[in-house]
């Protein structure tokens, strides 16, 4: 019951810092941002074979391949800030 519950915590951090680093974009150095995306992949990646497909849900399966497509642009992207304020250079 303890590694459920420190797994859970770490899941939810490493998703949130993850969000925020996304959002950030050119803010944070590029390592950073690529790391934080490959987190959010595996995140989801694990949550598909884990819940989606022993469920047999198909939208949030397709909703799940989707979200793993816009992971996989953004990695090869980089954008600007959402906010367009200009920061780390590459």
């Amino acid at each position: 019951i303890l590694m459920v519950g420190i797994s859970y915590w770490l899941v939810v951090t490493f998703e949130a810092l993850g969000g925020l680093f996304v959002l950030l974009g050119k803010l944070i150095p590029k390592v950073l941002y690529k790391l934080s995306l490959l987190g959010q992949f595996v995140i989801i990646a694990v949550a598909i074979v884990t819940v989606v497909l022993p469920g047999g849900n198909t939208i949030m399966l397709l909703l799940n391949l989707l979200l793993i497509l816009n992971i996989v642009g953004l990695y090869f992207s980089f954008p600007k800030c959402c906010y367009g304020i200009t920061g780390s250079k590459e």
